[in-house]
């Protein structure tokens, strides 16, 4: 093969702080997005569990995947600093930008688990994203007026993303009611507003307010000077419904004048719908997309993938990710195992004459970190 970039640094465009003390008791439950009762022996039957155990037990020096993984969890409990940073040091994995939003449940990441997740990630830069939900979920139960709420909201992210020292919003609000993002006039909205008051049980009434609040993050981050994630495509089943979850669902948000000059990130672009988020970033000049979750936990498929959304999406607005979370060997297996991926689509490139070589080289570059050190201006 002519393209070897496992030497290249990498920024995870996004991903999850992994706390020691909630590694599930059954370690297969960290290959899996869903929060369905999925069995041990279903998720050892997948792609991915079967190609990064591999990978990691080259890593570990053994041939039995049972042995490794009491291998790794042993050497994980006795220093997860150090495991860990071997890891990035082995991936050459350069900066985190960690959603601390997570996970997509109520059940919070702690101050201590924060912290934590700092310490072990001494040795690489670490930047922060927060989610726009986990504030609108604190005020909604308050029982505010309309204008306070709206008041609240405003003051309130201003204030996270201060304190935490944010480099961009993200929305998930593809799980609470999808992102066909409509516009509405503000009395309206208010109208609904109070209509949920009264039923928090209305689903119609959440959905204006989620909306509006939606489109007021686009112009709170033009203010800030910072992208807005938006979690696209594929999520946590059941929450994650991908009836609701298209990019293309976007348009009357994308078109909206609140999100104009509004640097937007589709994150996971849109996977399965790939083509989509790829047509959006290259018809739209504020539009980015990175291959989180396709990459890893869609297995060798990312390849085709990566070739199909670098089909339509410029390559210079297409940013590496791992969604990785639960135990670091999920964002150090991705890391991996993208860069092979991504040098076998360049090769292919080359070989097919759609690149020259110089170029193939450049733009993985920009996939694996240059990309997103601009977009967030880093």
């Amino acid at each position: 093969m002519r393209f070897h970039f496992d030497e290249l640094p990498v920024i995870d465009n996004h991903c999850h702080p992994f706390p020691t003390g909630r590694v599930p008791k059954v370690i297969e439950n960290t290959w899996t997005i869903s929060l369905n009762p999925l069995t041990p022996q279903e998720i050892r039957a997948g792609a991915y569990f079967q190609m990064s155990t591999a990978e990691m037990c080259r890593y570990h020096g053994v041939t039995d995947v049972d042995e490794m993984l009491l291998l790794r969890e042993e050497l994980y409990r006795r220093d997860p600093r150090a495991y860990t940073q071997k890891l990035w040091a082995d991936a050459n994995i350069q900066m985190l930008l960690a959603d601390i939003g997570s996970p997509v449940t109520n059940k919070r990441l702690t101050p201590e688990e924060l912290a934590e997740f700092a310490a072990l990630n001494d040795s690489v830069e670490v930047r922060y994203i927060n989610r726009i939900e986990r504030v609108t979920d604190d005020l909604l139960p308050l029982g505010l007026s309309f204008p306070e709420f709206e008041r609240r909201f405003l003051a309130d992210t201003r204030r996270m993303a201060a304190e935490q020292h944010l480099i961009a919003l993200k929305s998930i609000i593809a799980y609470r009611t999808g992102l066909e993002v409509l516009p509405a006039p503000r009395a309206e909205v208010e109208r609904q507003y109070e209509a949920y008051l009264r039923d928090n049980a209305d689903k119609r009434a959440e959905k204006y307010i989620r909306d509006y609040v939606f489109l007021l993050s686009g112009e709170l981050c033009r203010e800030l000077n910072i992208p807005l994630q938006i979690h696209t495509g594929a999520g946590d089943s059941p929450l994650s419904d991908l009836r609701l979850n298209n990019p293309l669902l976007l348009y009357d948000a994308l078109n909206d004048p609140r999100m104009q000059n509004v640097s937007v990130m589709l994150v996971h672009a849109g996977n399965p719908n790939t083509e989509y988020a790829a047509y959006l970033a290259a018809h739209y000049p504020n539009v980015y997309l990175d291959v989180s979750s396709m990459c890893p936990y869609f297995a060798h498929t990312v390849e085709d993938k990566l070739r199909a959304i670098l089909g339509f999406a410029p390559f210079n607005k297409v940013m590496y990710g791992s969604d990785g979370g639960g135990i670091p060997d999920h964002h150090w297996f991705s890391a991996k195992y993208f860069k092979r991926a991504l040098a076998r689509v360049m090769d292919r490139f080359v070989e097919d004459g759609i690149l020259g070589v110089s170029f193939a080289e450049e733009a993985a570059r920009w996939i694996l970190s240059e990309n997103a050190r601009a977009f967030y201006r880093l």
